[in-house]
């Protein structure tokens, strides 16, 4: 047969080739210089032909052409900047507030000599979306600052959070605040901003223009201890003139104290040390000898830093794992001390084991994968509380020196409902325990949410304390794709309204190294740099709605279990699945841990989940069987049945439980439960066409004082109409987001919407 290519725009043909394909032959492979064709879009066809020249195949490619015109394209941006630098002039001269569009002006001052340099580079494909989004940027400002003309009362009131005491109350950070009138206050204060290296503190004279408030970065043993006898300060001093200068800019920052810095020479002098560990902690954490390392570390450098006003907390150690423990000469020692303890005697641990073990000393540490082992159980709960208590240990000696500074670790979110890291040491209850705040490292990528919504509601419900994700990957690492600022404002938006307090985006840098971890990044992109900055005003100047939002009641939980999760291979996907199914009803969702259960924690709720829940502990699993009349449970899949060790339970937990087939879809899931959960749905609904529920829309009410808002978001990939229903009656919404506050019909894909709902 034969191919044939066609490159044309609109009717003109510009290329067009035709070869013949020799048997076997799977590719073709065809030049074409582009030279200086002016048209932009042009379209590819391919037909595939068989040897008497019928079609058998064809398929057409958009093509975009760079060049040339991208350089226009700025230059008509900036020739624009006299047209915004006059509405600007004219705002600011009748008073009014103007941080949304200070935000648009720093960010094109910054990035269109960045767009440029891109272009003289040949990084065509970055400077193409640099010079779309400079345009839409533009554009939007232009018409906004129109709008504050026309009626300056839609100019929007902005909050910014003022250097102060901070301080924690539940999921919220408490600061001192001020608005564009003036007016003094203290409150929530949401905190946005970036990491991690040196553009971050370079461009601390733009922080406040760009709209946010805080940064990460970093210090370590090694740069701090050179040597055995030799301590350099250089480091550590460098970070007091940061949060010196960060303070007269009201701006906060997070020293992230990096013990993953191991010294050299350490590693020389016990080299034994280096035989375990886990992800960046490439030493056995708890051993004497590295204990004393990271002790004297922490005791030089954080005298010099705790009475900073601008330092906001302390990060104990950069995405932590511990999955490489059973190499570290000190494991076998704690295991059998572990065992001993939790179990007093060897019958009774051979009872549970069904072993016959002749000492403690004879079982044998596991392997992380080991999830058949009768000892696998204790192996993933030791590690787990092993690695908190290293982490306590820091903790405790930084409050020993300054006890009101908040502390807390970068654990990587997706590490709380994998089976295969459950024997990693990471337990979002026990980094919890040690912390004042919710350490946090998550993924939120271009079409996705499950993650981030699991693992903060997780973390909020269970640790009782603000989320702050140091590390927050918004965009994957050496994309080329364009990421529509949308989907940034929703990450931090969205992840707000489930907890989050704080966050510092990965990373503000840039590389021309395609290989680089900073390639793609943030500072690449000057839409999503906007969007940063306005979400981060918008957040505050919406403090309190959005933390009604996020500590409004759950009537609902979801069993975690470390007992199902290490011996059910189902029980993760039911989880997410069950998740799925309850974010498109309009309640909160809260996660119970088997030690809350235990507690009596369960009684606070109407209904609680459990997923594939086939394994729990006694003391849970008791608890469940005491719950009260109040309490539904919800069974999903197979029911309670076993210990942590296989034994089966007597008493069934089912009797007059809710029960579901645990092959049911997310979707099917959010049917069912629809009619079931009836009793525990808001006052007010959001619904579609026909005033019918709308699966794949996130909405959420609250009370703010005597009055209803409530937060909406479409996470499909296509508008939704929608309309809100108080007491089965059509309420107009009105979006607060939206200069004017127009009344919301259309939800646009990945678009957050705060509407306050009219009596």
């Amino acid at each position: 047969g034969s191919a044939k290519a066609v490159i044309a725009a609109g009717a003109d043909k510009l290329f067009e080739k035709s070869g013949a394909i020799k048997r076997g032959e799977n590719s073709l492979e065809w030049e074409w210089d582009s030279g200086k064709t002016a048209a932009r879009e042009l379209d590819l066809t391919i037909r595939v032909l068989d040897s008497e020249g019928k079609e058998i195949a064809s398929g057409t490619q958009k093509i975009e052409k760079l060049g040339s015109s991208i350089s226009v394209d700025i230059a008509n941006v900036e020739g624009r900047l006299k047209e915004f630098d006059a509405l600007y002039a004219r705002c600011k001269t009748k008073g009014i507030p103007l941080d949304y569009p200070t935000v648009t002006r720093t960010m094109l001052d910054q990035m269109i000599p960045y767009a440029r340099e891109d272009l003289q580079k040949g990084e065509m494909v970055r400077a193409d979306y640099a010079s779309k989004d400079f345009a839409r940027s533009m554009d939007n400002a232009i018409a906004e600052m129109q709008a504050y003309l026309r009626n300056p009362k839609v100019a929007p009131n902005a909050v910014r959070y003022r250097t102060g005491k901070l301080a924690i109350d539940g999921v919220s950070f408490i600061g001192d605040r001020k608005d564009d009138k003036g007016t003094e206050s203290r409150g929530p204060v949401f905190f946005c901003g970036y990491g991690h290296f040196y553009q971050v503190r370079k461009d601390m004279p733009k922080w406040p223009g760009y709209g946010v408030n805080i940064i990460q970065i970093e210090v370590g043993p090694s740069i701090t201890m050179p040597s055995e006898d030799k301590i350099d300060l250089t480091a550590a001093k460098d970070i007091v003139k940061v949060l010196d200068e960060a303070a007269k800019k009201n701006v906060m920052v997070n020293v992230l104290l990096s013990p993953h810095y191991f010294p050299a020479w350490a590693f020389q002098k016990w080299p034994q040390l280096g035989s375990g560990g886990g992800g960046f902690l490439g030493f056995c954490v708890d051993a004497p000898e590295a204990k004393q390392v990271i002790e004297k570390f922490l005791r030089t450098v954080v005298p010099i830093l705790k009475d900073k006003p601008a330092l906001h907390s302390f990060c104990l150690s950069n995405e932590p794992l511990f999955d490489r423990t059973a190499n570290c000469p000190n494991t076998k020692m704690m295991w059998t001390a572990y065992l001993e303890r939790i179990h007093k005697t060897l019958d009774a641990m051979n009872a549970k084991y069904g072993t016959s073990y002749a000492s403690f000393e004879d079982v044998p540490v596991p392997g992380n994968d080991a999830y058949d082992a009768p000892q696998f159980y204790d192996y993933c709960v030791f590690n787990q509380e092993r690695f908190a208590n290293w982490h306590q240990w820091m903790a405790d000696i930084i409050h020993e020196m300054t006890p009101n500074v908040p502390v807390h670790a970068k654990v990587m979110a997706w590490t709380f409902l994998g089976r295969n890291t459950v024997a990693w040491g990471t337990n979002p209850e026990n980094f919890a325990a040690f912390s004042q705040i919710n350490g946090n490292d998550c993924i939120m990528w271009p079409g996705t949410w499950h993650g981030q919504n699991i693992a903060y509601d997780m973390q909020r419900s269970i640790g009782g304390k603000p989320i702050f994700n140091s590390e927050n990957h918004l965009i994957m690492d050496r994309s080329t794709d364009y990421v529509p600022p949308e989907h940034i404002r929703t990450a931090l938006w969205q992840g707000s309204i489930h907890g989050q307090g704080a966050n510092t985006i990965w990373v503000w840098e840039r590389t021309f190294d395609h290989n680089s971890d900073f390639a793609g990044s943030i500072m690449h992109r000057p839409g999503c740099a906007e969007a940063v900055g306005r979400s981060c005003l918008d957040l505050n100047r919406y403090a309190e709605e959005v933390t009604a939002l996020e500590t409004a009641r759950a009537p609902v939980a979801i069993v975690y279990s470390v007992a199902s999760l290490a011996r059910n291979p189902r029980y993760s996907d039911a989880v997410s699945r069950v998740y799925t199914a309850l974010n498109f009803c309009g309640i909160k969702i809260d996660f119970i841990s088997e030690k809350q259960l235990a507690a009596g924690g369960g009684s606070k709720y109407k209904v609680i989940f459990l997923p594939e829940t086939t394994h729990l502990t006694v003391s849970a699993y008791d608890a469940l069987l005491r719950h009260p009349s109040s309490t539904r449970l919800a069974i999903v899949g197979d029911a309670p049945a076993e210990n942590p060790y296989g034994q089966a339970y007597r008493s069934p937990v089912s009797e007059n439980a809710l029960v579901l087939p645990g092959d049911l879809t997310a979707e099917k899931l959010w049917d069912r439960l629809l009619i079931e959960l009836e009793e525990v749905m808001p006052e007010v609904s959001v619904v579609g066409i026909g005033g019918k529920p709308v699966w794949g829309v996130e909405w959420l009410p609250a009370k703010v004082g005597d009055r209803t808002v409530i937060n909406m978001v479409n996470l499909l990939n296509k508008p939704v109409r929608v309309s809100v229903l108080s007491e089965g009656k059509t309420v107009a919404a009105r979006d607060l987001l939206s200069l004017g506050s127009p009344e919301v019909k259309m939800l646009q894909p990945w678009t957050p919407t705060l509407v306050e709902v009219s009596k």
